[in-house]
C-alpha cells in the first residue's frame, strides 16, 4: 500500500500547492498591513484630539489675553486722563487767567470725563488733593 506522503503528485498539485502557500503569505501581509493602518488611523485620531484641545487652549488664551489687552488700554487711558485732569487743575489753580479757550474747553472736558467715569465707578475724584484754593 502506498501512502500519501510517498506518492508522487502530479506537477498540477506542486504549482497549486506553492500558489496556496503564496495566497497565504500575502493574506499574512495584508492583515499585517491592515494592522498597521488600524494602528494608523488610531494614532491620527489622537493627534486630531490633541490639535483640537490646543486649539481650544489656544482660543481660551488669545481672549483672556485680548481682555487684558482692553483693560490695559482702558488703565492706561485712565491714567493718562487723570494725569492730564491733575495737570489742568492744577494750572486753572495757579493761573485761571492764563489759560488759553482751548486748555479751558478740554480741562471742562476731561472734568466732565471723569465725573461719568467715576460715576459708573463709584468712585469720588478729588479735584483738589493739595487743599490749594
Amino acid at each position: 500500500m502506498a501512502t500519501p506522503d510517498s506518492t508522487p503528485q502530479p506537477v498540477e498539485f506542486i504549482g497549486f500547492d506553492k500558489a496556496l502557500k503564496t495566497i497565504e503569505q500575502q493574506n499574512g501581509r495584508i492583515s499585517d498591513l491592515q494592522d498597521e493602518l488600524t494602528d494608523a488611523k488610531v494614532s491620527l485620531s489622537e493627534k486630531d484630539g490633541e490639535i483640537a484641545t490646543l486649539n481650544l487652549t489656544n482660543e481660551r488664551l488669545q481672549v483672556r489675553y485680548d481682555e487684558r489687552e482692553k483693560k490695559f488700554q482702558t488703565e492706561l487711558a485712565q491714567a493718562v486722563a487723570d494725569a492730564e485732569a491733575r495737570a489742568l487743575a492744577s494750572m486753572s489753580h495757579l493761573q485761571t487767567t492764563g489759560l488759553t479757550d482751548d486748555e479751558r474747553r478740554r480741562l471742562e472736558e476731561l472734568k466732565r470725563m471723569r465725573e461719568r467715569q467715576n460715576q459708573s465707578d463709584g468712585i469720588v475724584f478729588d479735584e483738589n488733593p493739595l487743599r490749594r484754593n
